[in-house]
């Protein structure tokens, strides 16, 4: 199979996209293609194919062809899917292609933000975030692997039960990436990760103070429509707790206002 997808990768026709539909579709239902009549492969020797032609894409073959990016996506296809061990194993397999060949850096930053996505464990999460830090983005310290970082501690706030937690993740995005890296990108981590805290702080109080630090801190200085849109997300929270006609009718007014010069409206905000 190895001496197959060498071939595609040098002369097919989009074989990233076949190494990601290739797990997709198989790297959970090793047993059901297992137990398929006739069908002589156990469920184990089934999985260590997939797994074999997934790595295919680190091999000197695959680079021009996105072939460290297709490992990179399958890391999240796997974990997607339930299958945290192979969704691991193609994480350690990259890392280890990383300290022989550090142009893998940015790859390698991405596959750990990827599992991320498919983490239950906010510390985890931030586990993930920081090993970013100290295993790339401290050596090779660019604005692109530094928003990989920013985007794994914001996807920790979405797991995180504690609307402080959610907030001190969003303030490590704020101190530790944004200050070094002014980029509209990084903001917009923060300020989606501030939104999240939003969900489930309690008091109406605080809702509206995270709203308005995403107004003060961020869309201030990057004002971008997303940064705008994660500001409403949060106003909508804080409306969630007014009880009073009339102030509901007030904020949505000032919804209104804060969307309006960015050619957003009401319903840009239901779609998102």
């Amino acid at each position: 199979m190895n001496v197959l997808m060498s071939f595609s990768w040098k002369n097919g026709q989009g074989p990233a996209e076949f190494v990601a539909r290739l797990t997709s579709d198989f790297i959970a239902r090793s047993t059901q293609i297992a137990a398929i009549k006739d069908f002589e492969a156990t469920a184990d020797k089934v999985k260590e194919v997939v797994e074999g032609v997934v790595l295919t894409g680190l091999s000197p073959e695959a680079r021009e062809k996105d072939g460290p990016i297709s490992v990179v996506y399958c890391v999240y296809l796997a974990g997607a899917a339930g299958e945290k061990a192979s969704s691991s194993y193609f994480l350690s397999e990259m890392e280890a292609a990383y300290k022989t060949e550090p142009e893998l850096a940015l790859s390698l930053a991405q596959a750990l933000m990827n599992a991320t996505l498919v983490e239950e464990s906010a510390k985890e999460c931030e586990r993930l975030a920081d090993r970013i830090g100290k295993e790339v983005l401290s050596k090779y310290p660019t604005a692109e692997i530094a928003l990989m970082r920013a985007k794994a501690l914001a996807n920790a706030t979405v797991v995180e039960e504690s609307a402080k937690e959610r907030e001190r993740l969003a303030d490590r995005i704020g101190t530790e990436l944004l200050s070094k890296y002014p980029t509209a990108e990084i903001a917009l981590a923060q300020a989606k990760a501030l939104m999240n805290a939003t969900v489930v702080e309690q008091s109406a109080k605080e809702r509206e103070r995270l709203a308005d630090r995403i107004e003060t801190e961020l869309l201030s200085k990057y004002p971008t429509a997303e940064i705008a849109l994660a500001q409403a997300q949060a106003l909508v929270q804080f409306g969630a707790r007014l009880d009073e006609e009339e102030k509901l009718v007030e904020l949505f007014q000032r919804i209104q206002t804060l969307l309006a010069p960015f050619g957003l409206s009401w319903e840009d905000l239901t779609r998102h």
